[in-house]
């Protein structure tokens, strides 16, 4: 657990930091090879982002304080984020209550698209066969949802087929979600005013400056990029995720050296670790 704030009020913990597909083995065992998935509490209010294949494992944790209410929000649907929907064992409990947060896609709407991937041939069940209460909400690009003292903002991130960003602010404190972006060849004032002063910001970080070169529009960013928008938005602290599946431990251990050089106050994300802000 870090403590990083003397705030205290949100609670992050990453579940998966992996970006593409899954890569677990020896050689990722300390960062973690889960897809995209993190949780974030504010006082009782559970928040999920993505189900990328870390969400069975949060789901597993879940099962300790039944019954569970949380919501859970969506980036985007490419494989690496909804992969791990149908193994998150508290939606097939009927006791357990969901609310599930992501845009339309074409005519397709959050229902359609997560449903898509349980049908024959890819899935034994279907997704009736969960029976947890769910709620299914389309959301638009630059809303603001509040839930008690809870606000979540919204922005567009440059993706393909587009990404969406989420700012979570509770009590003073704030947490910036910014995964499956990939920079411009300018500053992005608007995402820069989006995450400005937030207590801590994850961003797409799954290059560094030389791999991005073969890499340009791939949808993704590098951590160096990510050390410059932090520092232009005033951001306390950065957390380097999504990480490229070729990406061993080594390579992450030299990531993490390089950007504290230039941002101390910044990590590499491995799996299962808890941050307060």
């Amino acid at each position: 657990m870090n403590n990083l704030s003397d705030n205290k009020n949100i609670c992050l913990k990453l579940w998966g930091v992996r970006g593409s597909l899954p890569a677990p083995g020896p050689q990722t065992k300390l960062f973690g090879g889960n897809t995209s998935c993190i949780e974030i509490r504010c006082g009782e209010e559970i928040f999920i982002f993505d189900a990328g294949s870390g969400i069975r494992e949060l789901g597993l944790d879940l099962l300790k304080a039944m019954p569970i209410k949380a919501r859970l929000f969506f980036t985007h649907y490419h494989w690496d984020h909804i992969l791990g929907f149908p193994f998150f064992v508290p939606a097939y409990i009927p006791t357990n209550e969901f609310d599930i947060y992501g845009e339309d896609k074409g005519k397709l709407s959050p229902k359609e698209i997560l449903s898509g991937q349980m049908v024959f041939p890819y899935f034994p069940v279907t997704l009736d066969a969960m029976r947890a209460k769910m709620t299914f909400h389309t959301l638009k690009v630059g809303s603001i949802l509040e839930f008690g003292d809870v606000r979540i903002k919204t922005h567009r991130l440059n993706h393909p087929f587009d990404a969406m960003g989420y700012r979570v602010e509770y009590k003073g404190s704030s947490v910036a979600y910014i995964t499956d972006y990939e920079h411009f060849d300018h500053r992005d004032e608007p995402l820069v005013e989006f995450v400005k002063d937030a207590d801590a910001m994850i961003y797409d970080s799954a290059f560094n400056e030389a791999e991005y070169v073969t890499k340009q529009g791939w949808g993704h960013s590098t951590w160096e990029q990510g050390v410059k928008l932090a520092q232009a938005g005033n951001v306390k602290f950065l957390v380097i995720s999504h990480h490229e599946p070729t990406h061993d431990d080594s390579y992450m251990e030299k990531v993490e050296i390089e950007a504290k050089e230039v941002f101390p106050n910044s990590t590499v994300a491995r799996e299962k670790h808890e941050f307060w802000f």
